[in-house]
């Protein structure tokens, strides 16, 4: 966690914080140390590319609640489980679900979260692969399944997962050999207690929507392989514990929407190429931390609208060829520590709908401007008490020519001293200046 605070005009980070407790004032430790595998936890034994899978299941004690004793699997590949209690390991056809309900009794002492361990493994049949698995089978018909699986590791090299849903208390996943999926569209996806993934995850298609959305604890994210990526849509939306963006193949995306909204504790960016996106609609939407980009190509894109919503702590921002920017609205609503946006060229923007907030809550905006001729050619608004009077006049000079549009200037300073006929002169009624 990072709290900013005012020193001296400007916000920082803070170091430390103090709450009071009992009339004292009392530290309160920053941030959260990083997770580490439990050493309660029963060790698995999976070598690289072996045809041999482990789930290590925490399991409840209750004998008369059978949803937090009971463990279904699905393989592709005729398939051999051992369910870790003692029984006789069960040979399952492949394509069939196989079903256990655990008795804590014979699991031995329960794990500090007062749960049973069991390690399941899972091997193929003399003669046979394993290429899928799916934990989403559930135990009884009819009702929500979750699965009590805490650590997967996987040996074999699959090409199906189905985990989205039904995992809500997986920490951990390790893939000894790459895992190679059509298709990324929410495969991680609401493994909400979800801290690490290990290994290559590669999509050979061209979607990864909603690939990691609602992983809200995953901070070690696996490499990935995406060649042929094309809609990446909130593919890390609701990542609220990753500090930096995980680097992808993303040259041919062009479906960025909502990539990383709500990504809270986002402070990282590498260069993504965006030169082939056409929606960069939401895509930092809530990234409270979030203080600098790097430069990013607007040259396909026509939805921007909500790019940088909400987003307190960016100071700068840079942007090069926006002029197919289609809807701006809402671009920059909320940046209220941004000071300079580099020249823009709004002139694709096809209504005043599309540029409607697209500066409001930006009160310390000081460096703003347009390419020559290239600004709106409809009615927007500027909030900001730090444009001073040659800013405003320069925003003026490149104002295009256009007929009854009205341009808002509120709480600037230099508004006090500014020449606003020059934009008058090209057909803008001046307000609040």
């Amino acid at each position: 966690m990072t709290i900013s605070v005012a020193e001296a005009g400007e916000y920082v980070e803070a170091t430390d914080l103090y709450t009071s407790k009992d009339g004292e004032w009392v530290h309160v430790p920053m941030g959260e140390p990083e997770w580490t595998r439990p050493a309660e936890w029963l060790d698995t034994d999976v070598a690289v590319g072996q045809q041999k899978m482990q789930l290590l299941l925490h399991l409840g004690g209750v004998s008369s609640t059978q949803g937090e004793r009971a463990m279904t699997v699905w393989c592709q590949g005729a398939y051999t489980v051992d369910w870790g209690d003692g029984t006789a390991p069960q040979n399952v056809a492949t394509g069939v679900t196989a079903t256990h309900l655990y008795n804590p009794a014979v699991l031995g002492p329960p794990t500090s979260d007062g749960k049973y361990q069991a390690m399941v493994t899972i091997t193929p049949q003399s003669g046979q692969t394993l290429t899928a698995l799916n934990l989403a089978q559930g135990y009884y018909t009819g009702r929500l399944w979750k699965a009590p699986v805490v650590e997967m590791v996987v040996g074999p090299s699959l090409t199906s997962l189905v985990l989205t849903t039904c995992c809500p208390y997986l920490k951990r996943i390790e893939f000894k050999s790459p895992l190679v999926m059509a298709s990324g569209s929410g495969l991680f996806a609401s493994c909400v207690d979800l801290r690490e993934i290990i290994g290559t995850v590669n999509i050979t298609g061209t979607t990864a929507a909603t690939m990691f959305n609602f992983c809200y604890m995953l901070t070690k994210f696996p490499t990935l392989v995406t060649p042929n990526l094309t809609t990446a849509n909130s593919m890390f939306n609701g990542c609220t514990s990753m500090h930096t963006a995980p680097m992808f193949d993303h040259a041919l995306v062009t479906n960025w929407s909502a990539a990383f909204a709500t990504c809270t504790a986002l402070k990282n960016v590498p260069p993504y190429n965006t030169a082939a996106a056409t929606n960069l609609s939401n895509l930092f939407s809530q990234c409270y931390l979030l203080e600098e980009i790097p430069e990013f190509d607007l040259a396909a894109c026509t939805l921007a609208n909500g790019f940088f919503v909400s987003c307190p702590s960016l100071r700068e921002v840079s942007l090069v060829n926006t002029g197919a920017v289609q809807n701006a609205s809402q671009m920059f609503n909320g940046c209220s520590l941004l000071h300079t946006i580099a020249p823009l060229d709004l002139s694709g923007a096809t209504s005043v709908a599309n540029l409607s907030n697209i500066f409001a809550g930006c009160p310390s905006l000081r460096n703003l401007s347009f390419l020559a001729g290239k600004g709106p050619l409809f009615s927007f608004s500027i909030a900001s008490t730090m444009l001073d009077p040659p800013t405003l006049d320069a925003l003026y000079t490149v104002l295009p020519v256009v007929t009854g549009q009205t341009l808002t200037v509120t709480s600037a300073f230099g508004g006090l001293a500014d020449n606003p006929a020059i934009a008058t002169a090209k057909g803008w009624t001046v307000t609040g200046s």
